[in-house]
């Protein structure tokens, strides 16, 4: 590729008045260590990691929690699912127990009142002919001394009409039960019990039977009840079942619960859908297991029901021990882990201590791991092995250094020389051929000047190579220099429009340089970044064919100023766009490509852009051209104020 021409004095005298921030890759010749860090590099330090000493007593204690806690969990399980079976077969059978009890005692009275209703003196009470003095001593005769739950009688005629009302004086609730409860037997001609409904303080409750004359209901026999007020049937549930245990009666489809005391309760919960089966309820804020079971024949239910805490409170016992067990043994497994970690890592300490002071370049040292075991040991003889190797190839890649650098020195002395005296021939060659082709000589044909042309051409490009070889000689030797300042993007641009203009033309080909946006102000060295692109340029012009098109774009992106240069050239395949930025390598690296070149180009533009804290990418599509990226650091961003002086790059500029 062309170099770029040389800037003009007035640019070097501006530039030399700005605020200059000179950022030297230096040499770095080795001094004979194993290290491979480059000055300026930012070197990423390892993720902070455990030590084997930390990490294993941490394994072993997690192993230990995870098996204890596992086997704890299961036998808690175990324990409580036991506990809920045990309450829930007792809360069963007590509850079976007592509503065959109750059943037993409800039939007893149940026919005791059918036999009375069949007697002829109930009868003939039904029908108006038999005294009423004479009736209610019978029915006073019928009650139990004993039975303290019965309160009243009443026979009534079919349409409700009572006959004889003994007993105490009934309240609105009494009646009421009682209207809907002889209607229900006179329909059914059956034995009814009304459900528990409170009176005051107390649960009451009617049981009638039909009078039948004939086979047909003339009226009914009702009696009614109060719930009794059984004292100890609380301390026998609680010494049966359980001391939280409870139980209460209500009624199918009824609001109405009562104590064993006989008196009126609020309900606890909602009354379960099953019967005869223990189940958990919902009781306040707290769980219960409950047991309902209807009496036959009528519609009291006796409930029974433990709380759900009272019930899992052993087995939350065991697992207080249990967890207190568990952190004991998490405790002794965690000291024990701890002490085995420090005897297993001790020797492997010494070891990386030896190697860390081996990376600092102190080659003799040694360690004895003795007592670490065969593995130790052998690891110890390995170390020191190494180590001992290690320090005779330091030593030889001292000396092999020193002589790279005197034969470094050598080469640049030579470049130098080589510089001067292949420049001042051509430069020779391009003033004679200059002379013969103004005439100076004598007269020239037509065609003696094109074959000058030719001459001057080639001088040209043989110029060009030998500049590119000393620049890329340079920037591999670190002796690259750059001045980082304020350049503006658009002067130069045209600038290097400029040189490569007349190349253009020649080649037919169209370039289009899209507007410059104003705060487009990249912090580089305006010689070598002029450079870069120039070499971008003619890298897109050489490859574009004549007809096609190459277009400079330029963006301004958060902390960064990127400058696109794309082509209209055949492309190229994937897995060579990172290799086309090595040096003497060219895509087409056949002996019948078409464009020529050393393929120093793109290798000088990554340095240079490198050096300038920046970046050359490419991307391409085979068949559809390449576009390549520069991408340098924005001067304002940088913290560097713009130039005073505006850029006049409104509009797209086409050559």
């Amino acid at each position: 590729m062309p170099r770029p021409a040389p800037a003009a004095p007035s640019s070097e005298v501006r530039r030399s008045q700005r605020t200059r921030d000179v950022a030297e890759t230096p040499a770095s010749p080795s001094d004979g260590r194993l290290t491979g860090s480059v000055r300026g590099a930012r070197v990423r330090s390892a993720p902070v990691a455990w030590s084997l000493e930390r990490r294993l007593p941490v394994l072993i204690s997690v192993l230990v929690a995870c098996v204890v806690g596992g086997l704890g969990f299961a036998a808690y399980r175990e324990t409580r699912s036991a506990a809920i079976d045990r309450t829930s077969e007792r809360l069963e059978r007590v509850g079976r127990e007592l509503v065959e009890t109750a059943a037993r005692a409800t039939a007893v009275r149940d026919d005791a009142l059918r036999a009375l209703a069949d007697e002829p003196l109930i009868r003939n009470a039904v029908a108006g002919v038999a005294a009423t003095a004479g009736v209610a001593a019978r029915l006073d005769a019928a009650r139990d001394p004993s039975d303290s739950t019965l309160l009243a009688w009443q026979i009534a005629t079919v349409a409700g009409e009572p006959r004889v009302s003994t007993g105490v004086a009934w309240a609105p609730a009494d009646s009421a039960a009682l209207s809907a409860l002889t209607g229900a037997v006179i329909e059914s001609g059956a034995t009814r019990h009304s459900p528990f409904y409170a009176v005051g303080d107390r649960v009451h409750a009617w049981v009638a039977t039909p009078i039948l004359v004939g086979g047909r209901a003339v009226g009914t026999l009702a009696a009614l009840r109060r719930v009794g007020d059984n004292a100890g049937a609380d301390a026998t549930i609680r010494r049966i079942v359980d001391d939280d245990a409870r139980m209460l009666f209500t009624s199918l489809g009824s609001r109405e619960w009562a104590s064993p005391r006989g008196r009126p309760v609020s309900a606890p919960f909602a009354l379960p859908a099953t019967q005869g089966t223990a189940v958990r309820v919902q009781a306040g804020d707290d769980g219960a297991f409950a047991v309902q079971n209807t009496v036959p024949g009528t519609p009291w239910t006796v409930v029974l029901f433990q709380s759900q805490a009272s019930v899992l409170r052993r087995p939350h016992e065991f697992l207080r021990g249990l967890v207190g067990a568990g952190l004991l043994v998490l405790a002794v497994a965690t000291l024990g882990a701890w002490l085995l970690s420090r005897h297993v890592t001790r020797p492997l300490r010494d070891v990386t201590a030896a190697v860390a002071s081996l990376a600092h370049g102190k080659y003799d040292r040694r360690v004895d791991v003795s007592g670490g075991g065969l593995e130790m040991a052998t690891l110890g003889s390995t170390f020191n092995g190494m180590a001992a190797a290690i320090g005779d190839a330091h030593a030889q890649l001292a000396e092999r250094n020193a002589e790279l650098q005197r034969a470094n020195a050598a080469k640049a002395q030579f470049l130098a020389m080589m510089s001067h005296e292949l420049r001042t021939p051509l430069n020779a060659i391009g003033g004679f051929t200059e002379l013969m082709e103004l005439g100076l000589r004598g007269p020239v044909t037509p065609e003696q000047v094109e074959d000058l042309g030719r001459i001057r051409r080639n001088k040209d490009l043989l110029l060009s190579i030998i500049g590119d070889i000393l620049d890329f000689t340079r920037a591999e030797a670190g002796v690259l220099t750059v001045e980082l300042e304020p350049v503006l993007v658009a002067p130069l641009l045209g600038d290097v429009v400029s040189a490569v203009g007349r190349q253009i033309e020649a080649k037919g080909v169209r370039l289009v340089v899209s507007a410059v946006p104003a705060n487009a102000i990249a912090r580089a060295d305006h010689a070598k970044m002029q450079q870069v692109v120039l070499n971008l340029l003619s890298n897109a012009l050489k490859f574009t064919e004549p007809g096609g098109e190459v277009r400079v774009d330029t963006r301004v992106d958060g902390a960064m100023v990127y400058l696109d240069v794309r082509d209209t050239g055949p492309g190229i395949d994937a897995d060579q766009l990172e290799a086309v930025f090595e040096p003497f390598v060219q895509a087409d690296s056949s002996l019948t490509r078409r464009a020529g070149g050393t393929g120093l180009g793109l290798a000088i533009a990554r340095q240079l852009a490198t050096a300038m804290r920046g970046s050359v990418t490419v991307r391409s599509t085979v068949g559809a051209g390449s576009t390549f990226t520069l991408a340098l650091p924005h001067a304002e961003r940088a913290g560097v104020s713009r130039p005073p002086q505006p850029i006049s790059s409104a509009a797209p500029q086409a050559v």
